[in-house]
């Protein structure tokens, strides 16, 4: 069997179930780039204002239409 993280160089992650749903989005545009909402910074096991895997991947709420610099968990916005 091929492990899909060495053959596409990539850092695969599986999905949290807590981050599943029609709420979450994993990807947001920054600078007109889309980038990757960091699993472990919304689930509060990164931390830092950047992510240390660098780009693609960010430190922002993944909550849909928050997008802010902050975790999840953290997150006041409602809808």
């Amino acid at each position: 069997k091929k492990n899909k993280r060495t053959e596409s160089g990539g850092d695969k992650q599986p999905m949290p179930q807590e981050l599943k749903g029609p709420d979450m989005e994993h990807t947001v545009k920054v600078d007109g780039k889309s980038m990757k909402i960091c699993f472990g910074y919304s689930r509060g096991t990164c931390h830092g204002k950047d992510c240390p895997r660098g780009a693609p991947f960010v430190h922002r709420c993944c909550k849909k239409g928050c997008h802010g610099d902050h975790p999840v968990y953290k997150c006041t916005t409602v809808g």
